[in-house]
């Protein structure tokens, strides 16, 4: 190969290597002008054959430039691989969670249809239970209404003519004295009470002061009757009724609502005889109502005339 610029020495070269002779001229030896054409017909062939190599190593350039980043770009497709990878594991992730929500949304509304239905069922429930109360207490009123007149007991009318109770006989309005203390409770028992009071006056010690009159017995907030019936046999020794030696019972049945007081006798037990000879006391009973409309009753007692001897009642109707 050669460069355009060495083409005239090349040229002189090959002159001066072409035979000569003094003698005539040779009709094959080829003339200046031939040579120069054959130069440069050589010459253009030469020159185009570079031409094509230097084109080839062109092409071969790009191809291996063209190779090169190929080979880049298929170094890249693994990570893009890893990159699909995990975004398809980010969606198969977020499709789960998807689904999760989806079922808790599902979860909420079957518990919010279940607590409709609850809530529904107990307004239901609720409404019914304020009718039968609203019922029930209608035929409560009612009954009392209608028991009220049909014992003749005194009653009031408010604005409405709805009827009032009031407390039953005259004699309930009165006043009268309320026994509480719990030794005054019935207890049976084959011991002997510790206590041994007597209801005589003035008070003292052992005295409870009591003085005739009307009262009326109350223990823990609960009315209280004197018992109706003496007691058991193996009780009536002192001090196992009570707490006094000799217990009061009352040898009468109680009175019902609106009848006047009920003359009565009241006994003391004790020894082996339900009561003594002597040992006996004319009383008088009444029933009333409370604010509550609760029967208790109300007794005329009198002092007893010896010690020690009390008046004892029971809870139990």
């Amino acid at each position: 190969f050669f460069n355009m610029p060495d083409l005239p020495f090349f040229l002189f070269l090959l002159f001066c290597s072409l035979p000569f002779s003094s003698s005539s001229p040779d009709t094959n030896t080829p003339t200046l002008s031939e040579a120069v054409r054959i130069i440069q017909v050589n010459a253009i062939q030469e020159l185009n054959q570079n031409i094509v190599e230097q084109e080839t190593l062109i092409k071969n350039k790009e191809l291996k430039n063209v190779i090169e980043t190929q080979k880049t770009e298929l170094n890249t497709i693994p990570v893009l691989k890893n990159e699909i990878s995990n975004q398809k594991m980010m969606i198969d992730k977020m499709k789960e969670e998807a689904k999760e929500k989806e079922k808790k949304i599902s979860g909420l509304e079957t518990k919010s249809k279940d607590i409709g239905v609850l809530v529904k069922f107990m307004r239901t429930v609720l409404n019914q239970n304020i009718i039968k109360a609203q019922t029930n207490g209608i035929r409560q009123v009612t009954n009392l209404e209608n028991f009220i007149k049909m014992t003749g007991l005194p009653f009031n009318q408010d604005d409405a003519g709805k009827i009032i109770p009031n407390a039953g006989h005259p004699q309930c309005k009165m006043d009268y004295t309320t026994w509480t203390e719990d030794w005054r409770m019935v207890k049976y028992s084959k011991q002997r009470h510790d206590t041994n009071h007597c209801d005589q006056a003035p008070a003292s010690s052992t005295k409870t002061g009591f003085t005739s009159g009307w009262h009326r017995f109350v223990f823990n907030g609960v009315h209280a009757r004197i018992p109706t019936h003496a007691p058991a046999s193996q009780y009536h020794s002192s001090g196992q009724t009570c707490g006094t030696e000799v217990a009061s019972w009352m040898d009468g049945s109680l009175p019902s609502l609106g009848e006047p007081p009920k003359d009565v006798t009241m006994k003391f037990s004790h020894g082996k005889a339900e009561y003594s000879t002597g040992w006996r006391k004319p009383a008088q009973v009444v029933a009333c109502l409370d604010e509550n409309v609760q029967t208790f009753y109300l007794y005329h007692l009198v002092q007893v005339y010896t010690c020690n001897l009390a008046y004892c009642a029971t809870t139990v109707f």
